[in-house]
């Protein structure tokens, strides 16, 4: 799918659907303005039951089969205008480093850039903000949610002072499923 560089004159159904399926279902308000939508018809879109404000600024298709385990994440990670990255525990239980699931935690970690500290955008409810730049090298993705790698899951969990037993615990479960925490070797 190519995305124009400005926004469509009238409304493009299938193209807001084509853009949305990417993301299960999920759109911001820019995504919607490139298919031609207004403020004005995605709320008209919102009352009529089309559209669900899922959070400022983010909607959901209201036919799209709904995929209530990834709701959480899409919705912090389209807030951060996707620069954002799952990380810290909410990383460590989707890299199954962790004895509990992920899905059911109350708090989700997300590491944004530094510059974000700046911004007075209130994140989404339960969205621990963490501030620092996470290069390619230390990003992996899943289900279309970027995540820290599990290296740097665990760098960031000892740095923030995560309980021993539960980096040990971590490290058991990394061993037991052949999860490799070594950074990748370059040969000169």
């Amino acid at each position: 799918m190519k995305r124009p560089t400005h926004g469509l004159t009238y409304p493009d159904w299938d193209f807001l659907f084509e853009m949305a399926a990417v993301f299960y279902g999920y759109f911001t308000t820019y995504d919607a303005t490139l298919a031609g939508y207004s403020p004005q018809l995605i709320r008209h879109h919102v009352q009529a039951g089309k559209f669900e404000r899922v959070h400022r600024g983010i909607y959901r298709l209201v036919h799209y089969p709904l995929r209530v385990e990834l709701e959480r994440y899409m919705i912090a990670w389209m807030w951060s205008n996707a620069r954002g990255v799952l990380s810290h525990q909410t990383a460590l239980g989707r890299h199954r480093l962790c004895d509990s699931d992920p899905s059911e935690e109350d708090e989700l970690h997300l590491t944004v850039p530094p510059a974000w500290r700046t911004q007075r955008r209130r994140p989404p409810e339960g969205v621990i903000l963490h501030y620092a730049d996470v290069p390619p090298t230390d990003r992996t993705q899943r289900r279309t949610v970027p995540m820290t790698t599990p290296q740097r899951t665990l760098t960031d969990c000892i740095r923030d002072g995560l309980p021993v037993q539960m980096l040990v615990r971590a490290l058991q479960l990394a061993e037991e499923r052949g999860i490799s925490l070594h950074a990748p070797s370059h040969s000169s």
